[in-house]
């Protein structure tokens, strides 16, 4: 009888410790599942568009034989649907609203764009040496903007005006083909699209209403190719 409430007392023990390990092992692989569903989300959802063409058209379903709807101009930032970027077909992204303004559900409905029209922030590579541009003098509206670069292209942009205090954002700068994004290093935020020209190292940045800008001396870019 001793024997037989042993064993049944060392099976209770093992049940118990095996629905323990269950409840462990399924709550990490909830983890890891929510970790790689977040990763997945991260890859995925891709608020920071812009249009690369000359001109880019959304139209009212994911083919180019239905309506057009909207016009974007180069450079312009796009508000992709994340709610519809799961469902998009090879080639598309779901844009918001209308020529980039965000819109409601009860007023403009979603339209679709082709991804060979627009790049994105993902695909843009950190510049690390030669950056030719010194610094930029910019007025946007009634905001003063002065960005100070360096030859690894770190910068350091100071906001006047608009009613608002002075603001620094410390900064880097991102290309790829013929598209410039001086990024905020802390919230990632753009302050500064351009489409650039490497044989006049020179931005053109996107409604920017009058520039100025210098480039670092010959002597400093030593051994550099033209970025």
């Amino acid at each position: 009888m001793k024997k037989i409430s042993f064993f049944l007392e060392l099976y209770r023990t093992m049940i118990f410790v095996l629905l323990v390990t269950l409840c462990g092992f399924t709550e990490i692989t909830a983890r890891a599942q929510s970790a790689s569903m977040q990763d997945f989300h991260h890859e995925i959802l891709l608020p920071d568009i812009f249009v690369k063409t000359t001109e880019a058209i959304s139209y009212a379903m994911p083919s180019t034989q239905s309506e057009k709807k909207w016009k974007y101009n180069y450079l312009q930032q796009l508000n992709i649907d994340n709610s519809l970027l799961f469902q998009a077909p090879e080639g598309w992204f779901p844009v918001k609203g209308n020529n980039g303004k965000k819109a409601t559900s009860k007023q403009l409905p979603s339209s679709w764009i082709q991804k060979s029209d627009v790049i994105s922030f993902k695909e843009m590579e950190s510049i690390t040496a030669c950056w030719p541009i010194e610094s930029i003098n910019s007025v946007v509206g009634d905001s003063f903007i002065n960005i100070k670069f360096s030859i690894a292209g770190d910068a350091i942009a100071t906001i006047n005006g608009d009613g608002a205090p002075s603001q620094t954002h410390q900064a880097h700068v991102y290309i790829k083909n013929a598209v410039v994004d001086i990024r905020d290093n802390e919230t990632h935020l753009s302050l500064m699209l351009a489409s650039y020209k490497p044989e006049l190292k020179r931005l053109y940045p996107y409604g920017v209403d009058s520039l100025d800008q210098q480039v670092f001396p010959e002597k400093s870019m030593k051994g550099c190719n033209h970025q």
